[in-house]
C-alpha cells in the first residue's frame, strides 16, 4: 500500500473472476518513472531541431483539463496520447501509429502564433495547423487542425521539457480499458480571452 499512499484516486474497479483491474489517480510524486516515460518518444529523429528553443520548435505533449486543474497523462493505451515533434522540415505525431508530416511552409503571425501548412509523406494529404502560445513560463500551447473542408479541432498542449510543472493523471491497468473523460475545454473562448480571436 506503501506505493499509493497519500493518492488521490479517481476511479478504482477490480473484477476478480475476469482479473481485470483499472486505476485511475493523481501521481504525487513528480520524479515518478512515468514523467521519464511520457517524455520519450521512443525515436527520436537524429536530424538538429532548428531553433529548438523557440516556439513552435521542439517536443510537444497533450495536455488536459479536470475540474479547472490542468493535467498531463499517462493513459492505458499508449494509442490514445497525441505527442509532436516539430522541426524546421518535419511535422511528426506520435499517437496510433508515427505520422511523419512535411511541412511546406510556415508563417510566423507573431511571436506567439504561427501557422503551418503541412503535407501527409504517404498520401500527400495536405492539411494546416495553427500554433497558439497560451502560457511562456509553463510552455503552454493550442493546437488548431484546420481541415480540408474547413473543420477545426483543437487540442492543448505542453513543452515536453516542463511537464514535471504540471501535475499527471495516471490510467492504470492490465488491459485495454475506457480512457478516462476530461472536461471539455472551451477553445474559442480560451483564445478569445488572451486575444487571438478578438
Amino acid at each position: 500500500m506503501g506505493e499509493y499512499k497519500d493518492t488521490i484516486f479517481l476511479k478504482k474497479i477490480y473484477n476478480a473472476e475476469q482479473k481485470v483491474f483499472n486505476k485511475v489517480y493523481i501521481n504525487p510524486n513528480s520524479n515518478s518513472w512515468h514523467y521519464e516515460r511520457l517524455s520519450n518518444f521512443g525515436s527520436i529523429r537524429k536530424n538538429k531541431i532548428e531553433k529548438s528553443l523557440q516556439f513552435p520548435f521542439g517536443k510537444w505533449i497533450s495536455l488536459y483539463q479536470y475540474k479547472n486543474n490542468l493535467y498531463t497523462y499517462f493513459p492505458c493505451d499508449w494509442g490514445t496520447l497525441l505527442r509532436l515533434e516539430i522541426d524546421a522540415k518535419k511535422y511528426t505525431e506520435h499517437s496510433f501509429e508515427e505520422e511523419e508530416w512535411q511541412i511546406k511552409s510556415i508563417r510566423a503571425v507573431s511571436k506567439r502564433k504561427f501557422v503551418l501548412d503541412i503535407e501527409y509523406s504517404v498520401s500527400k494529404t495536405n492539411r494546416k495547423v495553427i500554433f497558439y502560445l497560451v502560457d511562456d513560463k509553463k510552455g503552454i500551447a493550442v493546437l488548431e487542425h484546420v481541415g480540408s473542408t474547413g473543420d477545426r479541432k483543437y487540442q492543448l498542449l505542453i513543452k515536453n521539457s516542463n511537464i514535471k510543472k504540471i501535475p499527471m493523471i495516471i490510467n492504470e491497468c492490465n488491459s485495454k480499458a475506457i480512457e478516462f473523460q476530461f472536461d471539455a475545454i472551451n477553445y474559442i473562448s480560451l483564445l478569445n480571452n488572451i486575444g487571438y480571436y478578438n
